[in-house]
């Protein structure tokens, strides 16, 4: 692991986890616990539950449990003791230098390579001049250039190769080297360099605008995903700009680079843009930290105006509002800005999801196919709109804007939902919600209290033989619990969720700790006890006699097999 366990418990400790998951979900008080949406699969309904007395979550949607540590490795897609130093780090602890370098620097090693690559792309903008050349041409200043970090890579093919002293696979794994028959080379060239920063600040990736004349396949040139980045769960600029979305009450979602920047030229810092792929629910769920509210500012043409739609579309399914600024066809966010300015920006009224549909519509909306097909589209987009009210307030807006009675509407719109909703695939792998046989219920429940209270185990720890539990998992957690009773250690929960690595197994222990003990707790854990012994009681006869069986089959003495099988039937305990 790593870390000696009295700084995994001071760092668990002292990291508040409603604090801790407030950066990522927006809670609401509910009684002794608060209640949010999952971050971990897509809904509607609130069923994130966060304990702050017992420290631990549990969504009673998909499963989803665990305490401080195990939200940020779900979270942040970290092991165990980089979440252990991401929280220490974020609560200003020193950590302890007692991890490996490849159990301490794998997500180490990869922010300094990208730190690595961020200074030298710097230091060839100042030192080019053909990079800030461009940037005035499109009337953008050094002091922006400054202040948003940008860079240039040369046009060479191992210039950043060159600077470096090792580290070459490290440099491949950041994205910022490609390697071919053993031969490293640049994965930037003759680009203009966009750092794209994590929510922490830290560079993690870069985006590249290519200014060379060589005829080359791609305008824009991405970083690849890494273990530090993942482009659909990221947004450019978005940790420079929350206190100025959260001041605003809402946000700018372009698509490009240099769009934002025009944003930030014109004094409109509340702005953020995707990061080359069209929008995605966990971006949506980003963004929902910070604000329900975003306006879309995408090209208008055609594909921009469909990119809206779309990208609305997965803003209100994640509970957001969104709506649209409709720019001219020949303009896109720059060049629109850039002749109208913030002023000309904000004449544009922000237009909500139908009301854009209806603008766009081709043809002639009292023809009956023009409105029969854009009725279609229209009720698609009402199966984004959050909760059953909102739905039928979107049909009643559609049958007002096109004359087509609601009853007829419905019914299309019942028809889409059934489609969707067999269609419908999550967009996030969750972890699988538990289910145990009838013959394992009793061991299910001897966990539950044993894990709910801790102190209640005693007597069960040192009279119960692990081999009595059938189902694995449960086995192994007990075996766990036991070993730790024995050598004077209470069987806490946190520290039984440091012990396990498997994801099911962190669920159960965290979902067990939340469990309401009931009223009769003892009946129930003698009940449980009880019917363990029968249930193994049976599990053993049965072999026992199969036992017999088969010596009996091939003329063996199975003597002592019948004085096993005796015992056991007799016995009071197993």
């Amino acid at each position: 692991m790593g870390f000696p366990s009295d700084f995994i418990d001071r760092v668990r400790d002292s990291s508040d986890i409603i604090e801790v998951i407030s950066q990522y979900v927006s809670l609401k008080k509910r009684g002794a616990n608060f209640l949010g949406l999952c971050p971990f699969h897509n809904e509607k309904t609130p069923s994130f539950s966060v304990s702050p007395s017992k420290a631990i979550y549990k969504c009673f949607g998909c499963g989803a449990a665990g305490n401080v540590f195990t939200f940020i490795m779900q979270r942040e897609k970290m092991l165990f003791p980089e979440s252990v130093e991401f929280l220490a780090k974020r609560i200003g602890l020193d950590v302890p230098q007692t991890a490996t370098p490849e159990q301490r620097t794998r997500r180490d090693r990869l922010y300094a390579a990208a730190n690595h690559g961020h200074k030298f792309f710097r230091e060839h903008f100042k030192k080019n001049p053909l990079a800030l050349k461009y940037l005035e041409s499109r009337s953008f200043t050094a002091e922006l250039a400054e202040k948003m970090e940008i860079g240039y890579a040369p046009d060479t093919w191992d210039e950043f190769t060159k600077s470096l002293k090792g580290g070459h696979k490290e440099m491949v794994t950041a994205g910022l080297l490609r390697e071919k028959e053993g031969r490293y080379y640049d994965y930037f060239r003759s680009r203009l360099i966009f750092p794209i920063k994590d929510l922490s600040g830290r560079v993690c990736a870069f985006g590249g605008r290519y200014l060379g004349t060589e005829d080359e396949p791609a305008k824009y040139l991405n970083s690849p995903e890494t273990p530090i980045y993942n482009k659909g769960s990221l947004l450019y600029n978005i940790a420079q700009s929350r206190e100025a979305v959260r001041d605003a009450g809402f946000i700018y979602l372009v698509e490009g680079y240099t769009d934002l920047l025009r944003l930030l030229t014109c004094g409109i810092d509340n702005c953020a843009a995707g990061l080359g792929t069209a929008l995605t629910p966990q971006q949506a769920r980003l963004i929902r930290r910070y604000t329900e509210k975003v306006a879309l500012l995408y090209d208008g043409d055609d594909a921009g105006r469909q990119a809206a739609i779309k990208g609305a579309r997965i803003l209100m399914r994640a509970g957001l509002e969104a709506e649209i600024i409709s720019l001219p066809e020949d303009h896109d966010p720059d060049s629109f800005l850039l002749k109208n300015g913030r002023e000309g920006l904000e004449k544009i009224p922000r237009l909500p999801l139908l009301a854009f549909q209806l603008k766009l519509a081709r043809g002639d909306v009292s023809d009956r196919r023009v409105r029969e097909k854009l009725a279609l589209e229209m009720l698609e987009s009402a199966l984004s709109f959050h909760g059953e009210m909102k739905r039928s307030l979107a049909i009643e807006t559609i049958s007002e804007m096109l004359s087509i009675p609601v009853q007829a509407l419905t019914g299309e719109f019942k028809k889409l939902l059934r489609q969707q909703t067999l269609e419908r695939e999550s967009d996030d792998v969750t972890p699988d919600i538990l289910e145990f046989a009838p013959v394992e219920v009793p061991e299910r429940d001897l966990l539950r209290i044993l894990l709910s209270d801790p102190a209640s185990g005693e007597d069960v720890y040192t009279t119960m033989n692990p081999d009595i539990l059938s189902n694995p998992m449960l086995k192994n957690i007990f075996i766990t619990m036991k070993s730790l009773f024995l050598k004077g250690q209470l069987p806490d929960v946190h520290i039984l969720l440091n012990e396990f690595d498997d994801p099911a197994v962190k669920n159960f222990i965290a979902d067990s700790a939340l469990w309401e003990m009931p009223a009769d707790r003892d009946i129930l854990l003698t009940d449980a006890q009880s019917k363990l012994r029968e249930f193994a009681r049976k599990r053993i006869t049965a072999a026992l006699k199969q036992q017999i069986k088969e010596a009996a089959s091939k003329g063996e003495d199975y003597s002592e097999i019948q004085k096993k099988l005796k015992i056991v039937i007799n016995a009071k305990e197993i």
